[in-house]
């Protein structure tokens, strides 16, 4: 019952990854045994973690209490709404499946970005309690539009203020970053989500409106960022594995994905889709390792 009590809502990023991972898979090979698989593999993993973080709030309310309230934890919340809505993708052929999954997550999105914001608001938070996590409750509002299964104008309402925070989380974390000290180790990671919201805004605008002037602004921001980590690849050399490294997952796939949707721009977009899309798989496959004897050894659910 220890292993319940301390069930991290951090696990919910495997399955941002696994579907991250399953989407890219999807747009380039289509529908085959490789997807179902990976599909398959996604929906149970789910369906357990689900499960066993259900039974902690059951059991152990004070516990997820104390997730709430911790500066840091706070922010991985939103992965259980973008698990659904990824899920809804991933499942769009089963139509009012997919529906149920993206109200689902659109719900539960809508109550977690304004718990989180206020709670940004309302207490007293160190800056250097900040760090690129935070991007996370405004990445998943930005998938909204990015994700939906059916034509929905709507949608422009949460890509227009998660846009807008986007801005705002940006200065606060490039100021920090700068100006305060280093991320702890187990953090570094975490500097891989500045890929993914210009990447989803990307996916998302391209959805909404069309491929223009200004979709391309936001994928060359991806791109930028994503040549400034190459650049920093010595900050993520001899790093001890942690949960934290699943945050090179997503923003990987929605990159990925982004890429490739810009193909029609010329070879350059293909070919680098499908460089990382292969370095995608690469960090998948680590950090599935990494998780499962975090798992056997009890690590992942050290309080």
């Amino acid at each position: 019952m220890n292993k319940i009590q301390n069930f991290p809502i951090m696990l919910f990023t495997t399955i941002m990854g696994l579907g991250g991972l399953s989407m890219d898979i999807f747009y380039i090979f289509g529908a085959g045994f490789l997807f179902e698989s990976f599909r398959f593999v996604t929906a149970a993993l789910f369906a357990l973690l689900f499960i066993c973080y259900g039974l902690k709030i059951l059991l152990f309310r004070n516990s997820v209490k104390a997730e709430l309230h911790h500066p840091i934890k706070i922010n991985f919340f939103p992965a259980f709404s973008i698990s659904l809505l990824l899920l809804a993708a991933l499942f769009s052929e089963f139509s009012g499946v997919s529906k149920a999954l993206f109200y689902a997550g659109v719900a539960s999105q809508s109550i977690i970005t304004l718990y989180v914001i206020s709670a940004w608001i309302s207490r007293d938070i160190n800056i250097e309690h900040s760090n690129p996590a935070w991007f996370i409750p405004v990445a998943a509002n930005l998938l909204i539009p990015a994700l939906v299964p059916f034509d929905a104008p709507w949608t422009w309402f949460y890509f227009s203020f998660a846009l807008f925070f986007y801005v705002v989380i940006f200065t606060l974390l490039f100021y920090r970053l700068i100006f305060h000290p280093s991320l702890e180790s187990k953090f570094i990671p975490t500097l891989f989500i500045f890929i993914a919201p210009p990447s989803v805004a990307f996916l998302g605008y391209e959805k909404l409106a069309r491929f223009d002037n200004f979709a391309l602004i936001l994928l060359n921001i991806a791109i930028f960022f994503t040549l400034l980590l190459c650049f920093m690849y010595k900050k993520f050399l001899r790093l001890k594995f942690a949960l934290s490294w699943w945050a090179f997952t997503f923003p990987l796939a929605t990159f990925c994905l982004a890429l490739l949707k810009a193909a029609h721009l010329g070879d350059f977009f293909t070919y680098a889709g499908l460089a990382v899309f292969g370095a995608l798989c690469v960090f998948v496959f680590l950090c599935l390792v990494g998780t499962i004897k975090s798992v056997v050894k009890g690590t992942a659910f050290e309080a």
